[in-house]
């Protein structure tokens, strides 16, 4: 087998366990399907969305990838295809009935935000390995060659759950939050990929291009964690004032 097909094995058992760890440890317990519904989310919008249009846009600007002769309309399209379409295809999600009918408050609309995006999270690293899985220069390398594969997709999967919390929150609270938690989440998920496209267009070397995926994922941790504790704090205000009105 592989190298990088025994990486992607580990890498989804150990994002599979971090990730109903983390709902676990963040609030009350949320059905475990859900991060199983996205899955094939990932790499339904890379082949059905990201694909054709990215092709429609390098035609139009001439070109065949992002590098540093590309126009610059194109580089910030390309830079802006995959938060966009990520995200919205995470939200379109959010709206089916079976996920919306577990939406009762802040804390559970967090709470399956979370779950929906980890699950997408874990389905992308499932499509990113086997991309990688087809290119015959990297069939040679041995497993362990690819740890920072692990730890990237990680990090990724994490970024996937609280950005799709901030828009799960906002759908609750009604659609002109929505529209803001989704702007907002599109704005960190273009900020995550920022060292990556830098590397395209040769600002940067690809060697630092994870390290400004850092500060970005630190932000969003800090996030996530104010509003848990906002909405988690705004539900237990709402049970006792039901229980204050019965009494």
């Amino acid at each position: 087998m592989p190298g990088i097909d025994v990486m992607t094995v580990l890498t989804l058992a150990a994002g599979g366990g971090f990730a109903v760890t983390l709902l676990r440890a963040i609030g009350r317990p949320v059905p475990l399907w859900l991060l199983a519904m996205p899955l094939p989310l990932s790499a339904a919008v890379n082949l059905l969305v990201k694909r054709p249009i990215f092709l429609a846009l390098a035609a139009a600007a001439g070109t065949s990838a992002v590098g540093p002769t590309s126009p610059l309309w194109f580089i910030v399209a390309a830079w802006l295809l995959a938060p966009f379409s990520e995200e919205g295809v995470k939200l379109a999600t959010l709206f089916l009935p079976v996920v919306r009918r577990l939406m009762k408050d802040g804390e559970s609309a967090l709470l399956i935000g979370t779950a929906i995006g980890l699950g997408f999270g874990l389905g992308e690293a499932a499509y990113v390995g086997f991309a990688l899985g087809l290119r015959t220069d990297l069939a040679a390398l041995p497993w362990y060659a690819f740890f920072p594969f692990l730890g990237e997709r990680m990090a990724a999967t994490f970024i996937h759950g609280a950005l799709t919390s901030i828009v799960a929150v906002g759908l609750w609270r009604g659609w002109r939050a929505t529209i803001s938690a989704y702007l907002a989440a599109v704005g960190l998920h273009a900020a995550a990929n920022t060292g990556p496209m830098l590397a395209q267009v040769g600002f940067i070397s690809s060697d630092f291009a994870s390290l400004f995926l850092i500060p970005v994922a630190l932000l969003i941790a800090a996030i996530f964690e104010g509003q848990r504790r906002v909405v988690r704090l705004a539900s237990a205000v709402r049970v006792d004032e039901i229980y204050a009105r019965r009494s």
